[in-house]
């Protein structure tokens, strides 16, 4: 709104504001980086010469396909969407009314939905992010034109949001139960999955690039979109793996830790089916034993 109103009140052009904009930028990226360096570290913390990742197990190396997948449409949605706008809109003004509208509908949604959601709802949150990716990519493939942009805009933030909730929570569970099963310190998984989240939007925004050089700038806006977007419904199929994977080393993990617990309850379930099995074979004898008697 801000680059929009030098334009309206003639008091500045665009290219003024967003060197303001990004001179801000700049200025709180650096504030917060300070602040970050004047957090005091507790005595206990250890800091290692490396943050590299070494033997990584299976579950974290479908997650590092999981991330790179993930990332593709983070790449090309980092600047897409603005030259959707200008090229069918015309005015920076629009994606900005566009973007506040999505942004408070989907804020809402997403409180609501955040109430009654869990940790077992996150493939099925996933599968709607990446539904809505699809179809708004493929309106926009399809139409073309300035409203297919509003609808993809729209679609893209409530895709967004329930990507958000849906993929961190899976990243921090994971790093939890990484990090207490292998020797690496969790910021190497942090470390380790921002480096696959870069390579996806890299490969992303080259080969965007690329189409447009070698197509044309039409066809690369209209179908690079739809083509990382279906490309990323593979992650559903993904995070369900990794999924049913977690859940097997942890029942597999509690059962070694409780197994003669477990034991002990399977002898006291054998003896009490034991004991009710005679104790139903003597209750019918006696049933058997007055019937006869009352008979005679």
């Amino acid at each position: 709104m801000f680059i929009a109103y030098g334009e309206t009140s003639q008091r500045y052009v665009p290219e003024v504001a967003y060197m303001i904009v990004f001179i801000i930028g700049i200025f709180i990226l650096l504030a917060s980086g300070c602040m970050v360096f004047t957090i005091p570290q507790p005595p206990s913390v250890s800091v290692k010469k490396t943050v590299h990742l070494r033997n990584q197990s299976r579950p974290w190396s479908r997650y590092r396909f999981f991330t790179l997948m993930g990332s593709f449409t983070g790449g090309i949605n980092s600047f897409i969407p603005a030259l959707m706008v200008l090229t069918f809109l015309g005015k920076e003004d629009m994606l900005g009314i566009v973007q506040s509208g999505t942004a408070i509908v989907s804020t809402i949604l997403m409180y609501t939905i955040a109430k009654r959601a869990g940790v077992h709802h996150r493939i099925i949150l996933l599968t709607w992010s990446m539904l809505f990716l699809v179809i708004g990519a493929s309106v926009f493939s399809i139409s073309f034109s300035a409203l297919s942009v509003i609808i993809y805009i729209a679609l893209l933030s409530f895709s967004d949001a329930f990507a958000w909730i849906s993929q961190n929570s899976m990243n921090f569970d994971m790093i939890e139960k990484e990090g207490q099963a292998q020797t690496n310190p969790q910021y190497s998984y942090i470390y380790d999955r921002e480096i696959f989240l870069a390579l996806g939007r890299f490969i992303a925004i080259i080969t965007f690039f690329a189409l447009v050089k070698f197509a044309s700038q039409d066809f690369a806006l209209r179908f690079c979109l739809l083509f990382f977007a279906c490309l990323q419904m593979t992650t559903i199929f993904i995070a369900n793996k990794i999924e049913k994977e977690e859940f097997e080393i942890v029942t597999n993990q509690y059962q070694l830790l409780l197994g003669p617990s477990f034991a002990i309850v399977r002898v006291c379930q054998k003896f009490h089916t034991q004991y009710q099995k005679q104790k139903r074979t003597i209750l019918e004898n006696s049933q058997k034993l007055w019937n006869e008697t009352h008979i005679r």
